[in-house]
């Protein structure tokens, strides 16, 4: 049975998220943000790295993929791929950097999603 949530915890509650509400994750050192649409609040901080959560938790979720050492987008929020800006869209606007060695992982995952 494919794995559609992620339970996380943060700050003692265990949060169950489906997949289609997270946007993307960013690491900060030893933590890793989870920003969320439509969801009670707009991210989390787990005390987990990004590595961790993605590898862990998200392992075998194929809509999301890395786009940068600090980057870990969810296809299903993406709008537009700017090549020559090198830059993802998601859907709520955000710009984010794709890197030279995430590039061509990044085209074939969205190619295919």
């Amino acid at each position: 049975m494919e794995k559609t949530h992620l339970h996380i915890s943060e700050n003692g509650i265990v949060h169950n998220i489906p997949y289609c509400k997270i946007r993307r994750l960013q690491a900060k050192r030893s933590y890793c943000l989870i920003y969320l649409d439509e969801w009670e609040v707009d991210f989390l901080l787990v005390p987990k790295d990004m590595k961790e959560v993605v590898e862990g938790e998200l392992n075998n979720a194929e809509r999301f993929v890395k786009i940068h050492r600090s980057h870990t987008i969810n296809l299903e929020k993406v709008k537009h791929y700017h090549k020559s800006k090198r830059k993802v869209e998601l859907s709520n606007g955000e710009l984010l950097p794709v890197s030279d060695g995430q590039r061509t992982l990044f085209i074939e995952a969205f190619k295919q999603f």
